[in-house]
């Protein structure tokens, strides 16, 4: 079951998006950077793209069985229970919108949110 939950997670996506991330913070920071904000922004960026992968998955789970490239996805192969995932993906989401505001600043934490929900 462990694993399924991992899969919700997407990974072999959400290291692409940490490894676009570090890059990003690297060149796109002014005044220098830190270790601690970048070891903060990977691990809230970590955890929303995470949460909103298996969001994703929540929703598009009815969808997913009927392709044969994702019926063996943890929702739409039944098993995860979809009230479980969706509750595993908001709390996801929850930490890694908390991570960014606290350990990089709110803009970091508000744009995560923007992506994650609109």
């Amino acid at each position: 079951m462990l694993i399924d939950y991992i899969q919700l997670t997407k990974p072999r996506i959400t290291w692409l998006i940490l490894m676009s991330t570090g890059v990003g913070y690297y060149f796109g920071i002014a005044d220098g950077w830190t270790w601690a904000v970048l070891i903060h922004t990977l691990l809230g960026t970590a955890f929303i793209a995470s949460g909103t992968a298996a969001l994703n998955q929540w929703w598009e789970r009815d969808a997913d069985k009927k392709m044969v490239r994702t019926q063996d996805r943890p929702l739409a192969a039944e098993r995860l229970h979809p009230t479980r995932a969706l509750i595993f993906a908001v709390i996801l989401s929850t930490i890694g919108f908390v991570e960014l505001c606290l350990g990089a600043n709110l803009l970091a934490g508000l744009l995560g949110f923007k992506m994650e929900y609109l």
